[in-house]
């Protein structure tokens, strides 16, 4: 169909125009797919976060989260795990 018939439609009120569906909000995260817990040192090999953080993920706030972000890869690199860009 042309754009006209379209013009027309929306006009003559036969077709309504779709409604716009939320926006679903991405929750950042340091997840990368790697999801293996080093028994000695309690964290993911992955990402770094503890099984707790990891489990209470989604009801932290964007600041804790993101506080969190900021100590990983110094985590990582304190219980001698590489992180994602250290391959």
């Amino acid at each position: 169909m042309c754009a006209s018939h379209y013009k027309r439609r929306f006009q003559s009120g036969t077709h309504q125009a779709p409604t716009p569906q939320p926006r679903k909000l991405q929750m950042e995260s340091p997840c990368i797919d790697i999801c293996t817990i080093n028994p000695e040192k309690g964290l993911c090999t992955g990402c770094g976060r503890t099984l707790q953080e990891i489990a209470d993920w989604s009801s932290k706030t964007d600041a804790e989260r993101r506080r969190i972000m900021l100590e990983l890869p110094q985590r990582m690199r304190a219980a001698g795990l590489s992180t994602p860009a250290e391959g």
